[in-house]
């Protein structure tokens, strides 16, 4: 396709689809407000704060590669009651780069990634503390999810609950699927195949490619791609993705023994059209953590963020109604 007609395409979908706006059923527009910035060390991470400053704290941790797939969310009228911090992960738009990238051709497993899921859970530890907040409730999506745990696990004092979005889970020794070395889950999913071809230039192939086996049977290019705001960012996006967050993913690990130590109250919600990563997921925390919440959205597939924000808010509001309890 040429690139031309390709931009074009992508720009009717992001028209179409970019979620930056809310109505709150009462005639009044709900828009983001600028983004600022908390100076953490040397580095900064940006952020959206809005929403009642006496508000319960839900901070808003996003997946790989689509920086603002959880604007729409957090605008949501169910939530207008809440204090909403929508986080953009370092490396990902305004937030400080992350210096070092993993060398795909020489992939080394065994050496320090370039940002850890441990790193990043501290960062959000950090802009708690910038912003004065001791407890605060966690929403995460996908890989955004992951990083949830992982700061319930090592924080467990800063966190008052948990909300999953279909976290991916890696686990090796939990069930066979998810006995996967890190070798080895770098060749299960073609990471060397994507990342070459994003490096290449070759951002069409990639994304068709890499949505293909990333949004199950229901998903396309379009869930893939509607929700970020032109093709210049689209591209730094995946770039941070899978130079940064694929890598940290490979040597994240997640115990039963870490599931059950969780005192958090915990709603895990997921599409009942997801893709196999996101099936494994569910039977694991399922198995490991009977007592969390589990919602499903009956027809979702992993474009859920996009298409079930109402839905999803007022799931997360009854959650942290029940948290509260």
């Amino acid at each position: 396709m040429p690139r031309l007609v390709y931009r074009t395409i992508l720009a009717i979908l992001v028209c179409l689809a970019s979620p930056v706006s809310a109505d709150n059923h009462g005639g009044e527009n709900i828009e983001l407000p600028e983004p600022e910035l908390a100076q953490i060390d040397d580095y900064h991470i940006e952020y959206f704060d809005f929403g009642p400053r006496d508000g319960e704290a839900i901070f808003f941790i996003h997946a790989g590669g689509i920086p603002n797939s959880l604007y729409g969310l957090a605008l949501e009228p169910a939530l207008h009651h809440y204090r909403k911090i929508v986080v953009h992960r370092r490396g990902y738009e305004g937030s400080s780069p992350i210096p070092t990238r993993f060398d795909f051709e020489n992939p080394d497993f065994d050496s320090p990634m370039p940002y850890t899921f441990e790193q990043h859970a501290g960062d959000i530890v950090q802009l708690a503390d910038h912003l004065g907040l001791p407890q605060v409730h966690l929403l995460g999506h996908t890989w955004g999810g992951s990083i949830s745990l992982v700061v319930a696990r090592d924080y467990p004092d800063r966190v008052k609950s948990l909300i999953l979005i279909e976290p991916v889970i890696s686990v090796a020794g939990a069930t066979p699927d998810l006995d996967v070395h890190p070798t080895e889950r770098e060749a299960w999913l073609g990471i060397l195949e994507i990342a070459r071809l994003l490096a290449d230039g070759g951002q069409q192939e990639y994304a068709e490619l890499y949505a293909g086996r990333a949004f199950g049977p229901f998903g396309d290019i379009q869930i893939a791609m509607a929700p970020l705001s032109d093709f210049e960012s689209y591209a730094a996006n995946m770039d941070v993705m899978f130079f940064q967050d694929m890598p940290g993913w490979a040597t994240y690990s997640f115990t039963p023994e870490d599931f059950a130590r969780l005192g958090q109250a915990t709603t895990y919600i997921f599409g009942t059209e997801s893709s196999s990563t996101i099936t494994i997921a569910n039977r694991y925390i399922g198995e490991a953590r009977p007592q969390t919440n589990i919602v499903e959205l009956e027809g979702a597939d992993h474009g859920l963020f996009l298409t079930r924000t109402a839905e999803i808010a007022e799931h997360m509001d009854a959650h942290i109604k029940w948290a509260g309890e």
